[in-house]
């Protein structure tokens, strides 16, 4: 299947139909900020205006302690509910986004062969980001550059972009061999930010293996191949 073919069948609409109800869902550190922010009203009020502990009423001890609760358990319910999420995913990157990129970059023309020097890939990503979501992504080396179209899913947030990146690389060195050296990514967000430009960097590769994140990382594609294959929507190599 192409991925255009992709792009209108119904198991996609039903991937953006989630991904919009998650967007408008809100998070719940948006409830912590709010709580975080009563809480220090609370402590300046304590500290400031009550001239003793003993003249604090008693509804404001069970309003703060109350709310203390909710910010301890509003961030215990984030951390469970992001840890089954991806357990239920078992990956990194969702799964709406890894099966369509998956299909998407086997319509590209690339050589990986090209962007190897000395056995190693320095890799640059570079992420546009107006408001946190961006609708393309691009991906450099020796002189070589790869847009990747994101609008078909919405965009998508700026980490989730940089994995996109990172995950057109894998899907490539996966049949890779020998293996380069080392594989080297480092993404820039270059637009949209106050304060310039945000780097971070990390190996995929080290010393002709998978590091940790890499085989994470690998795991998503090969999981959306198997799902590919299993659907008879890519033959099988």
């Amino acid at each position: 299947m192409k991925f255009e073919e992709y792009c209108r069948s119904a198991e996609f609409e039903k991937g953006l139909t989630r991904k919009r109800t998650r967007r408008r869902a809100m998070p719940f550190w948006i409830v912590s900020l709010v709580m975080i922010f009563v809480l220090t009203v609370g402590l300046h009020y304590f500290t400031e205006y009550a001239d003793s502990l003993d003249r604090v009423p008693v509804w404001l001890w069970i309003c703060f302690a109350f709310l203390l609760v909710l910010f301890v358990g509003a961030w215990i319910a984030e951390i469970v509910l992001e840890t089954k999420a991806k357990e239920r995913r078992g990956h990194f990157l969702d799964s709406f986004y890894s099966v369509g990129l998956l299909l998407y970059f086997r319509g590209i023309d690339f050589s990986l062969s090209d962007w190897i020097k000395g056995e190693k890939i320095e890799l640059k990503i570079s992420v546009p980001a107006p408001k946190g979501n961006c609708n393309f992504v691009k991906l450099s080396a020796e002189g070589r550059e790869v847009e990747l179209d994101l609008s078909p899913w919405g965009g998508m947030e700026v980490y989730d972009a940089v994995l996109a990146a990172q995950y057109f690389l894998i899907a490539h060195l996966d049949g890779y061999l020998p293996f380069p050296t080392s594989v080297f990514s480092y993404a820039v967000t270059d637009l949209g930010f106050a304060e310039g430009e945000r780097t971070r960097s990390g190996l995929i590769v080290k010393d002709g293996k998978f590091t940790l994140f890499g085989r994470l990382l690998r795991g998503d594609y090969r999981t959306a191949r198997k799902y590919l294959v299993k659907k008879h929507l890519l033959e099988e190599e």
